[in-house]
């Protein structure tokens, strides 16, 4: 199988060659002219305007205010919710015991 597909492909080049080769020797014609690019004749720059730069504005003095507290309301509720039930803890397995499973 393998010699086969190298000989078909070697065949396939050959003939690709070939062609480009001997493709101009039957050609009744030169081939046209390459196209020209575009030319643009007339390119006037833009002149962009100067940005005005804004006006510093005096610095007024202000005290900053405390936006947020610093210490924690006394009367907070407690996080837990009224009808929490805690599972109950369960002691870690031993070794040995581990071992007994």
């Amino acid at each position: 199988m393998r010699t086969w597909t190298l000989a078909v492909s070697v065949c396939v080049h050959v003939a690709v060659v070939v062609t480009i080769y001997v493709a101009p020797i039957w050609a009744t014609a030169d081939l046209p002219a390459p196209r020209r690019p575009l030319t643009f004749e007339a390119i006037t720059p833009i002149a962009t305007p100067p940005i005005p730069t804004p006006r510093s504005q005096p610095m007024q003095s202000t005290k900053a205010s405390q936006t947020f507290p610093i210490d924690e309301p006394p009367d907070l509720p407690i996080d837990d919710p009224p009808n929490a039930q805690l599972a109950p803890l369960v002691a870690p397995m031993l070794p040995e015991e581990a071992a007994a499973v």
